[in-house]
């Protein structure tokens, strides 16, 4: 979805980066194309569940601690 939204920028000379489909699709409005204003909704729950799946490391406050042996290879 973020790379066929992102195909619909770049063919209206628009670059928008980012991996927010809400944005994505407010740039395409922005840019004049109303036909996918109908799916802003739809966006909204999308990102709620696409962003962190996607990139784990856009969970808020989330972080793994190295594993003591991981760490002694290192020294």
């Amino acid at each position: 979805m973020e790379k066929s939204l992102k195909a619909c920028l770049y063919y209206a000379d628009q670059q928008l980066w980012g991996n927010s489909i809400l944005k994505l699709i407010q740039g395409l409005v922005d840019n004049g194309d109303e036909s996918f204003k109908r799916f802003k909704n739809y966006a909204r729950e999308i990102d709620r569940h696409y962003t962190t799946t996607r990139y784990p490391d856009a969970l808020p406050n989330l972080s793994f601690p190295p594993k003591r042996s991981m760490i002694m290879k290192f020294l």
